[in-house]
């Protein structure tokens, strides 16, 4: 399973320009390519319908990824629809823009991409419908412009139609041909060739009466929230506004399954049971020929809205660690695991409301086995802080805690991933800090001091998550990020992962496609390693039944 993006692109974008005499001053023709230059300069492939004159009136040659395609609006199935009603147009409308050509070219937008899919010049399963200047509401249009290329490697959920929108299911119907219906964007949408072969298809059968009940033209997204309620127009719609939200794709439309695509059965291993906790994330790491695994126990369950239920009378949320031992296959844990002391840290406990040390991170620095984690007890202001030291595997204990100070004064700190180089100096331990910007840290005493911050287009607003290992055979590092979406109409968050890889001064060139393990939900992956033949992950699910995953 090869997680990371080929060069044959999975989406087309399909648009559309022609001269239908706009009277708005500021929407010239030049003000137009501009903004569809922002998104073709990317490199994204378009298939793009123009008229004769708008085809001469540009240098085409400068963007070969866009093909251009000849239309003669006026002899399309939907022109002819259209001008039958051509004297009767929206009560509310823009009196300027909102002219019978601008309508009718708007209800052409399936038309356009069924033309596309048919043709398909760049052999892809899947589809994109993007107004010619869409890139004008964009406010970060060069990171969103990069999304929209990001969006070209994906691999795609094979079947489905993904509309944006503003309003709820059914909204504003009672003035459907005189108001515009925000139920969708209209500037974008995206789904597989056939699913709009199947939307084009529900249009030859109620366009025509639509168009005839109401003897109206009317907007096109007015149209769509009828086919919706009327003619069980199923869609994947998602929340968004006239801006960079329009084509922030739900994740799992896109995120690869690694469970099924490998058919590797999740292994569960047969962790220690202990009153009122519950094992969760793991963190691994080879060292000394023992492969150790250092296991969160906590004391909550989630429930499926998210909530926790906490088993203390006090309310208060507690953690265990324990380690185990691994055999060589990782299939099983060893005898005897143990739970790790606390009482060798050395630091004095301010605070019983949080306790114990989070989402433990093993690394090496020097000789020695090391942890840093995350604690609130310690602290003497009762800020969440991260915490390093020395972590004895044999002995099962964490010693000579070090509360760490960030480089500026925040509340609370998560997510420090430690990176371990080969060097002379191996005195100082260095961070990564965050990703956006990318920043290394190196601790001065207690302090985390950046020094390496460096500006990395980033496309998503990734976290964490795993120590970066090193591969001879890529000659990089690799290690293993994620990031949350509030997803319309979920009951908790929903967690995706990336692999990344790191040059050999760390810093990050290459991300893979976007990826689960067994399904969408609460996953956390604090456990990461390299295999002969592919990656081994250790995850958590919804804050719980932690699992180890092959992927080959």
């Amino acid at each position: 399973m090869n997680l990371f993006p080929t060069s044959k692109p999975s989406l087309t974008y399909v648009s559309c320009f022609v001269n239908i005499n706009c009277k708005e001053p500021h929407k010239t023709h030049s003000w137009r390519m501009d903004n569809f230059i922002q998104i073709a300069k990317t490199g994204v492939p378009i298939v793009l319908y123009v008229d004769a004159e708008i085809k001469e009136a540009f240098d085409w040659t400068k963007y070969p990824n866009v093909v251009l395609r000849d239309v003669d609006y006026s002899k399309s199935w939907t022109y002819k629809v259209c001008s039958l009603y051509k004297g009767n147009l929206p009560a509310s409308r823009n009196m300027v823009k909102d002219t019978f050509l601008f309508l009718c070219l708007m209800n052409m937008k399936i038309e356009f991409v069924v033309n596309a899919v048919n043709e398909n010049p760049f052999d892809t399963q899947h589809f994109a419908w993007i107004d010619f200047n869409l890139s004008h509401i964009f406010k970060r249009k060069e990171a969103t412009s990069n999304y929209m290329k990001f969006l070209t490697t994906c691999k795609w959920k094979s079947r489905f139609i993904a509309n944006p929108g503003c309003w709820e299911k059914g909204q504003g119907m009672e003035s459907i041909v005189d108001n515009i219906n925000w139920r969708f964007c209209g500037g974008f949408m995206i789904g597989d060739g056939q699913s709009f072969l199947d939307l084009f298809d529900l249009y030859l059968e109620h366009f025509t009466v639509f168009m005839y009940r109401y003897r109206h033209i009317t907007w096109e997204v007015n149209f769509w929230a009828w086919l919706e309620v009327n003619a069980g127009w199923e869609i994947v719609w998602f929340k968004a506004d006239h801006d960079d939200s329009i084509v922030r794709i739900p994740s799992h439309l896109f995120s690869r399954c690694i469970a099924d695509e490998t058919g590797q059965k999740t292994v569960r291993y047969a962790f220690p049971e202990k009153p009122g906790f519950y094992p969760s994330s793991s963190a691994y790491i080879h060292f000394e020929d023992q492969h150790i695994l250092n296991v969160r126990y906590v004391n909550y369950k989630l429930d499926e809205y998210g909530r926790y239920h906490i088993h203390h009378p006090n309310g208060n949320l507690e953690t265990l660690n324990l380690r185990c031992y691994l055999t060589e296959d990782f299939q099983e844990i060893l005898p005897n695991p143990e739970f790790m002391w606390e009482g060798m840290i050395g630091l004095r406990e301010y605070d019983k409301s949080i306790t114990g040390l989070e989402d433990v991170r093993l690394f090496i620095s020097g000789n020695q086995l090391k942890y840093i984690a995350t604690n609130k007890s310690y602290h003497v202001m009762q800020k969440i802080r991260m915490i390093t030291g020395d972590y004895s595997a044999s002995m099962a204990m964490f010693e000579n805690g070090q509360v760490l100070e960030p480089p500026t004064d925040t509340y609370c700190e998560k997510n420090w991933i430690p990176i371990y180089k080969e060097r002379s100096d191996n005195s100082k331990n260095r961070f990564i800090y965050r990703w956006a910007p990318f920043e290394i840290g190196e601790l001065e005493g207690n302090t985390l001091k950046i020094v390496k911050s460096i500006h990395v287009e980033q496309l998503i607003t990734i976290r964490g998550s795993t120590p970066p290992v090193w591969s001879e055979k890529d000659q990089c590092y690799y290690c293993v990020v994620h990031y949350c979406e509030h997803v319309h109409g979920a009951k908790t968050l929903a967690y995706y992962h990336m692999l990344v890889k790191l040059d050999k001064e760390f810093v990050p060139f290459e991300w893979s496609n976007v990826f689960h393990f067994n399904r969408v939900g609460i996953q956390y992956c604090i456990g990461f390693t390299i295999l002969d033949k592919g990656f081994a992950f250790w995850f958590s699910e919804h804050d719980g039944n932690p699992g180890f995953l092959r992927c080959l």
